[in-house]
């Protein structure tokens, strides 16, 4: 039940003083740049926020055991989520108006992994354990039960407690609904308005109800295919540039790179690379050619080779490199969150991570 205490204090606080109160008097760990927005609280006897996490307006989270957030996740407005033991991987989000809880027991827990996404107005109910692992997408007014009955069960009707497992990357479409018990397998699809009433297994395709599973294939492009994919993400990321009032010119374009020159604040520009080619010289030639030490860099790889290969002159704080093989930014800078939340447009999930 939402508590009308807590919404008022701490709810009342501004951001910085709640952040405060928590790590001091609640022994929270939150990290750098996270927010609680006004009338949200969290409860929980172990809080952990990462980095650059968002809760939004009206949001309340309360665990009997403990809360743990991994890096830049969102939990946003309107939410309410009520369970035993809930964590949450980075780069995670929540949407608006999300409700999380139901019959509390001691199975009680929701475990999220990295990359997820759970869209507006979907009801999890985490009477029994829940795990959706890494990359999922769970469209929205969709509605996962790990309980189910009405009638006595003395009067021999059906009761049912169990848990359920979405397994990497499988899309849940709008308005699905997952009885107890059920296992959605790796990258499986379950298309709108469906009913899952049976395990699927991976790489299938689930519809209807009754539910009808049926398996499906997999493209498995090419660098050409994979190359001509990113350039159309990069041309469309620069047109909305432009639309919102950024100042965008091509710089180079030939059979090795395209880059552009970006102007991303007053005075400040960047300078943004796809190479396409896997020779380490040829960058390396290019580089020294082009010389951009005043500026912040950003280079997206086909693969590691090259990033491998380099030399640590260019892995300083004002590179950043998008690996396409393993999805992988390496180094931070101003421009690269925007241009990691672009591409999730595209279901381009790339994850950072540190230099190595």
């Amino acid at each position: 039940m939402v508590s009308i205490r807590r919404i008022i204090f701490p709810g009342l606080l501004p951001s910085f003083i709640k952040i405060r109160y928590y790590r001091w008097f609640k022994g929270a760990k939150i990290g750098k740049g996270s927010k609680i927005s006004i009338f949200s609280y969290v409860k929980s006897p172990n809080i952990s926020i990462g980095i650059n996490c968002k809760i939004g307006i009206m949001t309340f989270i309360e665990t009997v055991k403990e809360v743990k957030l991994g890096n830049r996740v969102k939990i946003n407005m309107q939410t309410s989520i009520r369970t035993g033991i809930l964590h949450i991987g980075d780069d995670t989000e929540i949407m608006d108006n999300v409700r999380i809880g139901g019959i509390l027991t001691h199975k009680s827990s929701l475990l999220i992994g990295k990359q997820v996404g759970i869209f507006p107005y979907s009801y999890i109910n985490p009477s029994y354990e829940i795990i959706i692992e890494d990359g999922v997408g769970i469209g929205g007014r969709s509605h996962l039960f790990t309980h189910g009955g009405w009638h006595s069960a003395l009067d021999g009707y059906p009761i049912k407690y169990a848990p359920i497992i979405i397994k990497t990357k499988a899309w849940l479409a709008w308005r699905v609904t997952v009885v107890p018990g059920i296992t959605i397998g790796e990258g499986s699809i379950v298309q709108a308005d469906s009913l899952v009433t049976k395990d699927i297994p991976p790489f299938h395709y689930a519809r209807g109800n009754p539910i009808l599973i049926s398996k499906f294939k997999i493209f498995d492009h090419n660098n050409e295919k994979k190359i001509s994919i990113i350039k159309e993400t990069w041309e469309n990321f620069f047109e909305y540039q432009k639309f919102i009032g950024k100042k965008i010119e091509l710089f180079e374009e030939n059979e090795l790179q395209i880059s552009y020159k970006m102007q991303f604040k007053k005075n400040k520009e960047t300078f943004l690379v796809f190479w396409y080619d896997d020779h380490t010289e040829k960058y390396i030639d290019w580089r020294k050619n082009n010389q951009f030490d005043k500026e912040k860099i950003i280079v997206m790889f086909l693969d590691k080779k090259i990033f491998n290969e380099l030399s640590d002159e260019f892995k300083t704080k004002k590179y950043s490199y998008f690996i396409i093989e393993d999805l992988k930014i390496y180094g931070r800078n101003e421009i690269n969150g925007e241009l990691q939340e672009f591409f999730k447009r595209y279901w381009i999930n790339f994850e950072f991570k540190n230099h190595p």
